[in-house]
C-alpha cells in the first residue's frame, strides 16, 4: 500500500481490544531503508496506539489497537513500543 497521508486514529475505527494487523514482512528484506513510526494518544474520542513500517515510501506493515477509555496516553505509548 502506498502512503497517501494520515489515517484515522485507531480509536475511531476499531472496537475496544480489537487489533488490526497487516503483514508485509516478506518485502522487508528487499528494501534499503526501514522507517518505523509509532503513536500512542488519548484525544477526546478515545485511546489508541499504532505503528507502521515504511520502506522507500511504501507502507509494508501496520499494527493498531483501540484501548479502553480509562487507559492513559502513557499506557498507549508503552503498548505500541511493546509490540
Amino acid at each position: 500500500m502506498k502512503t497517501t497521508g494520515w489515517s484515522l486514529h485507531p480509536s475511531e475505527h476499531l472496537q475496544p481490544k480489537q487489533i488490526s494487523l497487516e503483514d508485509g514482512e516478506s518485502n522487508i528484506a528487499q528494501k534499503d531503508i526501514i522507517n518505523i513510526f509509532t503513536d500512542g494518544s488519548k484525544p477526546e474520542h478515545g485511546v489508541g496506539a499504532d505503528f507502521c513500517v515504511l520502506t522507500n515510501g511504501t507502507w509494508i506493515y501496520q499494527w493498531s489497537v483501540k484501548l479502553n477509555d480509562n487507559n492513559t496516553v502513557f499506557q498507549a505509548e508503552i503498548t505500541v513500543l511493546h509490540e
